[in-house]
């Protein structure tokens, strides 16, 4: 009979060949290499500028309460600031990363008129506050409990920062953006 032989690829998996499973070594190994590629290349989040929202030219309006119980919409800074959007999750290290970052900066983009608001993707509203006390962040967070304006955005993953002008004009959809790069997108 056959003997109930096992491989390994790349040193993670082991599949016995005997089970019915057709597919070759080295078929898998390779579909388990590019995902592992892009996993870790792309963090927990999309490749920028991919997707539908990448065809987005004015942000979609939206209500959502903040973590202090205030109800904020996008609308409300219409031909006043300038707004960047973070979408983000507490159990995505990208966004621990990204978050620490942007609140180090935030004065700057205070000064500079750009809003920030960090809408957290439907977990509990305690969660939340917990992960903004612990990582002690100033601006403010908003809470997408039904995951609507994400879904508004077409957000396929995590973080995604949307740089918004006055004009509710998206001149930035990516996960990954520099600080630098927000200040020179919305000089006018």
């Amino acid at each position: 009979g056959i003997r109930d032989i096992t491989c390994t690829i790349g040193g993670l998996f082991y599949i016995p060949r005997n089970k019915g499973f057709i597919m070759s070594r080295k078929v898998i190994k390779a579909a388990l290499s590019a995902f592992f590629i892009l996993f870790f290349t792309s963090g927990c989040s999309k490749i920028e500028g991919a997707g539908v929202n990448a065809q987005l030219h004015y942000a979609p309006d939206f209500k959502l309460a903040s973590t202090q119980g205030r109800e904020v919409s996008l609308a409300d800074y219409k031909g006043k600031n300038n707004v960047l959007l973070v979408f983000w999750t507490t159990w995505c290290p990208y966004c621990r990363s990204a978050l620490k970052k942007l609140n180090e900066e935030y004065k700057d983009l205070r000064e500079a008129n750009i809003i920030v608001l960090a809408i957290n993707i439907s977990e509990p509203p305690a969660r939340v506050v917990k992960f903004k006390q612990s990582l002690q962040l100033d601006f403010e967070i908003l809470l997408d409990a039904n995951s609507q304006a994400a879904s508004d955005y077409d957000i396929l993953g995590v973080p995604t920062y949307i740089l918004i002008k006055k004009d509710a004009s998206i001149v930035f959809n990516g996960t990954r953006l520099s600080f630098q790069k927000i200040k020179d997108l919305t000089k006018d």
